[in-house]
């Protein structure tokens, strides 16, 4: 018997290194490793238990025993491991590390058995009738923990792990072989139950049987291919994955799919396994093998499929694998991209449209206004009706400006901004844009300045217009941004390409505010202005450095901008332009005609032009235009109107507007072209429009007109279109209109009559826009205030607050400059900048010569108040008045004050002051008046109420 005990145990060892040189040949995945780690542990038990079996003594025998446990405590914790892996379950891990306790217990008990009784009550060591010893052993209480914790627990685990896979996992069962897997684990615990009932007594069979059911598992597992563990890593990976997968073989059947592929096909199950895929519903029929992509539908959803052939080695088709994507979500997020973009375009030609007749809707009023305006300054003989024309005409430009700004963003925006492309004479355009920024540098007090490198060629070809908007836009921003100092533009450039490209390199330089460096990217967006806090004063959209930016890059060109907060900016800008003359600007005077010879007025006899537009208003301000030329106007309020006009009567010249209720201008002139015979064919028909969107002047020129002017009218657009369209022969010279310069002009002599010592009269007369008695006003308020300022400053420096006294002397640099005092001016200029780097020397020792200045102008111009006053006569007093009346007057005033209605309280005061008074009365209400001209109503009403108390206690 112990023979055939030991040539099992030989067989078995044999079939457990076949299991493990298997393992030596996988991956090293961790469920390989539980596999090596049993089946080592069931070669240790076998080795030991054949070790027992030819121990020749009691001692040896333990020993052996002792090295079988050391096997058998490790193969039931690493196969429940294993079977858990296997079945795709999370293991018990309380549970184990509970059990890997207890065997560690158990180990020690083993090894310490020769000690006590714990684990074998007794021991003894027998012989069969054949002579072979053997060792009979007695448990105790130990060797139940290790038959429960050690034995029972973790093969029951493992039991139930693979008896769950195969109830709920039915169409995996077969192909990983769980039933046979189960079957096999059941035959380890049948031989320990019958080792525990005893019954065996010499010989266990035990070792034998775990050894031979590990090797077989390892084996069936290796058979079917799922040793190699990372394949089954993947094959874990696709049963999750949310896309189906379907495995096919080279005849088309279906061999394997995953749960995603089963919800896309409901047919889809167990039964499938073996069948054509063709045959399963839903799946596409034109599908053909090899690689292939495409999509459909099933079920009101949307399916991508990618078909990939599987080959062998030899690179033969082993079968195809098919995955399916469920794109849904994107068709329906694509389509709703679709429709959104739909919209967007819808909408965008909707703004287009909006904008189109937004600009004639407000250029139709704006026409009225600037048109009204420029009649007003050209006719106007009182002071006051032309400075309010001038100030109409001026904040129409700014409106004007807005409006053409937003155009020109939108046409960008709409990729409809074209470039005019025209030969201009460089100098010339850097001569107009410095003379439109002189006036506005002058307005601020900032110098302007200009560098040319007049080795620069005189002429190029681009748009000259969109290159003057540029240079203007930032020069304007410059402007807008700087305080004091001054804005300079230079000009440079850099050979092209080609001998016949120039890169125009245009600086401007600014002494302002400067930008930060994290706001340098920021000012070229649309509506942007940085730095709100501190230039919340300074007018403007923020799209004009948008639109420069743009139009650089329009014209291929690039801008730059470096700034130091706090100290100034430096726009550069380079465009390349096309050179048409490569003499250079210091040969070559400038060429064509100054603005003044531009528009020098003519006149024309005998030459008839109808005005057409249904605004009544409009063709006033035409008419009015038009006369200064001589012309013999008529008018005509509809298209309808126009045409009978046109029949019967020969005109030379008709303006027409485009937008007019029933008729339009268009269908107007497509009428008269054809309807009206020489009459209609004769006259040139100019388009008069507030349409200023790109592609309108093409569409009028398409359609019978001869030129296109936008409104509101422009003096200078207007002239320059009836010079180009009246004959030459036809103008006749005249000097009808009034210029601006000869209302400059009579404004100096009117202020020259103000003959006051350290007054430039000149300097007033340029930039103050009042009459002389708002002139003269203002003078009496700086000596009224001069009074009280000339202490302040002398108290702010003795008390060393030099921080308020260069804020007081910011504000006499102003004042002063108002009324002409330049000296004191520079003066009070000088001081500020001291006070602003520090240098309190220089205050300190030019104070006493400022104060002195500034008190001496002050009484020269009092001198000239009282004089201008007694030369102007003053007008008799009235009588007395009444104390119960003065009081009641002086009351209504204070209640006046106390409203906060300070007008018309000077104005009672103003009129108490031509009653014969007391010398203190009159005094007090002169002194009233005068704390009311300083906007110190606070220390006037203080004065009112104690005169009253005064009166009332005489």
């Amino acid at each position: 018997m112990s023979v055939i005990f030991l040539g099992l145990g030989f067989i078995c060892t044999a079939a457990i290194l076949f299991a493990l040189v298997l393992l030596v040949k996988g991956d090293g995945s961790r469920e390989q490793k539980l596999m090596q780690y049993f089946m080592i542990g069931a070669l240790v038990q076998v080795a030991g238990y054949i070790l027992e079996l030819t121990s020749p003594t009691m001692e040896a025998a333990l020993t052996a025993v002792k090295m079988q446990y050391l096997g058998s405590l490790a193969i039931p914790i690493s196969y429940c491991y294993f079977i858990y892996s296997y079945c795709h379950k999370k293991a018990p891990e309380k549970i184990l590390k509970v059990l890997k306790a207890a065997d560690i217990f158990v180990f020690v008990l083993v090894f310490t058995c020769d000690m006590h009784t714990f684990y074998y009550k007794h021991t003894e060591w027998l012989y069969t009738a054949e002579g072979h010893g053997y060792l009979r052993l007695e448990y105790g209480p130990g060797y139940w923990i290790f038959m429960v914790c050690g034995t029972m627990i973790p093969y029951a685990l493992s039991l139930i792990a693979l008896a769950r896979v195969c109830v709920k996992r039915e169409e995996y069962v077969v192909a990983r072989k769980y039933r046979l897997i189960l079957l096999l684990s059941t035959f380890p615990v049948i031989a320990l139950c019958a080792y525990a009932m005893k019954f065996t007594y010499v010989y266990d069979f035990t070792p034998f049987v775990l050894g031979f059911v590990l090797s077989n598992v390892v084996i069936l597992i290796w058979s079917r291919k799922v040793y190699d563990f990372s394949s089954l890593a993947s094959g874990i990976l696709i049963e999750s994955m949310g896309d189906g997968v379907i495995a096919l073989d080279d005849k088309e059947r279906i061999v394997s799919y995953n749960p995603a592929a089963a919800k896309i096909f409901p047919s889809l199950n167990v039964t499938m396994t073996g069948k054509k895929v063709r045959g399963l519903e839903g799946f596409p029929k034109d599908i053909t093998m090899g690689e292939v992509k495409g999509e459909f539908s099933f079920n009101k959803r949307f399916y991508q499929y990618n078909m990939e052939p599987i080959h062998n080695r030899y690179g033969n088709t082993m079968g195809y694998v098919v995955l399916i994507l469920d794109v849904t979500e994107s068709k329906n997020y694509i389509e709703e991209i679709k429709h959104v973009r739909e919209q967007a375009e819808q909408a965008n030609i909707a703004k287009s449209a909006f904008l189109a007749n937004m600009s004639h809707e407000i250029r139709t009023p704006m026409n009225v206004i600037v048109g009204l305006s420029d009649i007003m300054v050209e006719e106007s003989r009182g002071r006051k009706v032309y400075e309010y024309a001038c100030d109409i005409k001026a904040a129409a430009a700014s409106l004007l400006t807005l409006i053409n700004d937003i155009l020109d963003i939108s046409k960008i925006e709409a990729g409809k901004m074209k470039l005019v492309l025209s030969e201009y004479h460089l100098k010339r355009l850097l001569g107009e844009v410095m003379s439109a920024m002189d006036v506005m540098a002058s307005q601020h007090g900032i110098l302007m300045q200009s560098d040319y490198d007049m080795s620069l060629p005189c002429c190029y070809k681009g748009d000259r217009n969109r290159i003057k908007q540029i240079l203007i836009n930032i020069l304007n921003n410059a402007l807008k941004f700087t305080k004091e100092g001054h804005v300079k533009l230079s000009v440079t450039g850099r050979k092209g390409a080609s001998d016949n490209l120039e890169h125009l390199i245009f600086k401007i330089e600014d002494t302002g505010c400067g930008i930060r460096e994290k706001d340098i990217e920021k000012i070229f967006e649309n509506f942007r202005q940085v730095d709100m806090k501190r230039n919340r004063s300074v007018e403007g959209t923020g799209l004009g450095l948008s639109i420069t930016k743009q139009l650089v890059e329009m014209m291929d060109g690039k801008i730059e901008v470096k700034s130091v907060y706090g100290e100034g900016s430096v726009f550069t800008v380079e465009i390349p332009q096309k050179i048409t003359d490569k003499r250079p600007m210091s040969e070559v005077p400038e060429e064509g005609h100054s603005e003044e010879q531009e528009t020098q007025p003519f006149w024309v006899e005998d030459y008839k032009v109808l005005v057409v537009d249904d605004n009544r208003v409009n063709r006033k301000v035409a008419r009015i235009f038009l006369q200064s030329y001589g012309l013999e106007i008529d008018e005509a309020a509809s298209g309808p109107e126009a045409i009978e006009a046109v029949k019967g009567k020969r005109y030379d010249m008709i303006l027409m507007d485009h937008m007019m209720p029933g008729m339009d201008g268009i269908e107007a002139v497509k009428h008269i072209r054809n309807e009206c015979g020489e009459n209609g064919i004769y006259p040139k028909i100019i388009a008069l429009t507030a349409n200023a969107m790109s592609g309108v002047r093409e569409a009028f020129l398409a359609n019978g007109f001869q030129e296109f002017i936008a409104k509101p009218l422009d003096r200078k657009q207007l002239h320059e279109m009836l010079k180009n369209c009246i004959p030459k022969e036809r103008q006749k010279e005249s000097r009808i209109w009034i210029a601006n310069r000869h209302m400059e002009h009579q404004r100096q002599e009117e202020f020259q009559e103000v003959c006051i010592k350290g007054i430039d009269t000149d300097e007033v007369a340029r930039h103050y826009s009042g009459s002389e008695k708002d002139y003269l006003e203002l003078l009496e308020l700086y000596c009224l205030d001069g009074k009280r300022k000339l202490a302040l400053l002398n108290e702010l420096w003795e008390n060393g607050d030099y921080k308020v006294y260069g804020i007081e002397v910011h504000a006499l640099k102003s004042a002063s400059a108002n009324v002409g005092a330049m000296q004191v001016s520079n003066s009070a200029k000088e001081h500020e900048k001291a006070v602003n780097r520090g240098d309190t020397s220089f205050v300190d020792s030019h104070i006493a010569q400022l104060l002195e200045d500034y008190e001496e102008q002050v009484k020269q111009i009092e001198a000239f108040l009282k004089k201008h006053k007694k030369a102007g006569g003053s007008r008799e007093k009235e009588a007395e008045i009444a104390t119960d009346e003065l009081l009641k007057e002086i009351r209504e005033a204070l209640d006046s004050l106390e409203a906060f209605r300070s007008k018309e309280c000077a104005a009672k005061i103003e009129r108490l002051l031509q009653y014969r008074l007391l010398t203190d009365d009159e005094a007090t209400l002169e002194m009233v008046s005068e704390q009311l001209k300083l906007y110190e109503d606070e220390a006037a009403e203080k004065i009112l109420k104690e005169l009253i108390e005064d009166i009332e206690h005489r």
